[in-house]
């Protein structure tokens, strides 16, 4: 912990933003995220969460975080069974972070983005053939943190996120994305979109 703590105060003041992949793994306790937050927020960086503790609470400063529906499930007092369940587990999860946006992975659904006191943003999923969903998530936080830390609003970092997830998912085993896949996946879309106009 002392270690970790001493090195990400010594290479903030340089980062863009800080994302914060939690295994639960033992790497991440709460001592280290309360004084990774802590630090970030004076430094005025972004911090972007992808949480696997079922306590949120662990996660308060956040700017924004990125679960899966399933945990979203397991962290609110909320049965979801409905997309405004889901809604209400979002405020909830917004509120006690302190979040700005709570981007939430939903598989074949897409994406649900939630902002404060603003209305959802679905995000349908763009893949063409599944081959493989390992990773997607890591995709996910990575191309949105990315995208924020670059100057990007949410919406768009979320898009920009849910296509680049949509061509790791296309792939077999862990793998990566490249500049140059999003590209030509963008150049795809823009020519179906003519196609069809």
């Amino acid at each position: 912990e002392k270690k970790i703590i001493e090195f990400t105060n010594r290479v903030l003041p340089e980062m863009d933003g800080v994302i914060c992949s939690d295994y639960q793994k033992g790497v991440l306790t709460e001592k280290v995220i309360k004084n990774l937050m802590h630090r970030a927020k004076n430094a005025k960086k972004s911090v972007i969460v992808d949480p696997k503790s079922a306590d949120f609470s662990l996660y308060k400063g956040a700017t924004a975080l990125t679960p899966n529906e399933k945990e979203v499930g397991r962290s609110v007092p909320i049965k979801i069974n409905s997309g405004e369940d889901l809604e209400r587990a979002a405020e909830y999860l917004l509120s006690l972070t302190r979040g700005e946006a709570l981007l939430v992975t939903r598989g074949k659904d897409g994406m649900t983005l939630y902002r404060n006191k603003e209305n959802p943003v679905d995000i349908p999923t763009v893949a063409k053939e599944v081959y493989d969903v390992t990773g997607a998530g890591d995709t996910v936080v990575s191309v949105f943190g990315m995208a924020v830390f670059v100057g990007f609003n949410f919406q768009e970092a979320a898009w920009l996120s849910n296509m680049a997830a949509s061509i790791v998912v296309g792939k077999v085993g862990t793998a990566v994305v490249t500049l140059n896949e999003i590209n030509e996946f963008l150049q795809i879309g823009r020519a179906s979109c003519r196609e069809r106009v």
